[in-house]
């Protein structure tokens, strides 16, 4: 069946139920615009959206990915890229092996939001699908989507804030959503179908969550709510990843009073998660049983390297490469300059290189004149500004050809262009090194 008549077939299912376009959007939560263009032949539909329509109208499921598998392979090209990053799968599953071994009493729900730190929320789904895995946890309900997409059946922590608008157009069986204000929480309970929610505790963090002289309107409201689920309590580690734990063990002191006053209140809650991965080693006797996998998960180690735990992360492993090809070879005469505003001058003649990675792509241009790309096992200067698409290298006599494979990104942690070192050199955090990297380089898992 091509996409087209799966489209017709759904509008004739639709039609024969006896169901208009707006019962059934009040049934599957699709807004009744959505459905009309499907209807119309819009062809722009995503997978995740069709499945949930097919399902309203009790329609075969299997025909829907089979017209979608169909479409998306006529519709693929084989086309060559001049940039592109690898994810290490089985490292991934090993940086998750590591932590629910060494944390057995917990749960490990891994942290996909930001593009799954820049690598890959589609890809990361679909490594992940093999584990057995309670919650992924994203920020937005754009990257639950995503990752129906490649896993329908997954489910999903919502942690970011949403406009409740929003909320009768979304999908809530296999959502969980983080609350942590009264307005939202009133809206929720008054959607009129079941939502699960976990309510964020402010215990120092001063960004989001509950303070706890504010606790018992919260519990008011959900004893009387007729819709809602409390399964998990959360909340957040402000200084986790610094030297002293001084004020961690404050925070968990403040989430263990919080854990009680709910527990005395509503009974046992399922879900009690404080930690992400720094935190994760310092949180045993917090009284949670769920760890929010984030940097960890793709092989960093956050703790201050004079945390008396640092060593017990230094078994992960990164799993990203990036790498780029050479599309231009030039040859520079001594005093010849480089880039924007001239800030490199050639010292002697000297062969150079260009290749197609830019602040757009990448870098931040604080790395100017100081980071380095490696080619064969050697570690070579980027030359002058970089530019939004494009970055100067200096060869160093290396016979190198045009299109020769350049490593913008080693998972090398030690080398001078590991994400750890970049950062360093850029003057900020790997987290932030990661997420720039730009969602629109091809994702290749290896």
């Amino acid at each position: 069946m091509e996409q087209k008549d799966l489209l017709q077939t759904l509008k004739t299912q639709r039609q024969n139920s006896g169901l208009t376009q707006e019962q059934l959007a009040a049934k599957t939560g699709i807004p009744r615009s959505t459905i009309a263009k499907i209807e119309a032949g819009f062809r722009n539909t995503t997978l995740n959206t069709l499945h949930e329509l097919a399902d309203g109208l009790n329609f075969d499921l299997a025909l829907v990915r089979k017209a979608m598998q169909k479409t998306q392979g006529q519709l693929a090209r084989p086309f060559a890229v001049l940039n592109q990053i690898e994810i290490n799968a089985a490292q991934i599953i090993k940086n998750y092996l590591f932590f629910q071994k060494l944390l057995p009493q917990k749960e490990i729900w891994p942290v996909l939001k930001a593009n799954a730190y820049g690598h890959g929320i589609k890809e990361l789904t679909q490594i992940l699908k093999k584990l057995s895995i309670t919650y992924l946890v994203v920020d937005s309900y754009y990257e639950a989507l995503q990752i129906w997409e490649v896993n329908p059946q997954q489910k999903i922590l919502l942690i970011g804030p949403t406009l409740r608008e929003n909320f009768a157009h979304m999908k809530w069986d296999k959502l969980a959503i983080v609350v942590y204000d009264l307005e939202t929480l009133l809206a929720l309970n008054k959607l009129d179908r079941p939502v699960t929610i976990h309510l964020k505790i402010n215990t120092g963090m001063n960004r989001q969550g509950i303070n706890l002289e504010n606790l018992k309107h919260f519990l008011r409201a959900i004893k009387k709510s007729t819709n809602l689920t409390l399964e998990g309590v959360l909340s957040h580690l402000a200084d986790a990843d610094g030297a002293s734990d001084v004020f961690t063990r404050q925070q968990i002191k403040k989430f263990q009073v919080a854990l009680q006053v709910i527990e005395n209140k509503l009974g046992p809650i399922k879900y009690k998660h404080l930690a992400a991965t720094a935190g994760s080693v310092k949180s045993e006797n917090s009284g949670d049983n769920v760890v929010r996998l984030g940097l960890g998960l793709y092989g960093y180690n956050p703790l201050h390297p004079k945390d008396k735990n640092y060593k017990k992360l230094n078994n992960l492993r990164p799993v990203l490469r990036f790498t780029s090809k050479i599309t231009n070879i030039l040859d520079l005469k001594k005093g010849d300059t480089v880039s924007y505003s001239r800030t490199f001058a050639a010292p002697h003649a000297m062969t150079v290189a260009v290749l197609p990675v830019g602040y757009f792509d990448f870098y931040d241009r604080s790395l100017s004149n100081r980071a380095h790309v490696k080619i064969g096992g050697k570690f070579l200067p980027i030359l002058g500004r970089i530019c939004m698409n494009l970055v100067v290298i200096d060869l160093k006599n290396l016979p190198a050809k045009l299109h020769d494979s350049v490593e913008i990104i080693s998972p090398k942690s030690q080398d001078q262009n590991s994400i750890i070192n970049l950062a360093k050199l850029a003057d900020t955090i790997p987290y932030e090194t990661l997420v720039k990297i730009n969602s629109s380089i091809r994702r290749v898992v290896v």
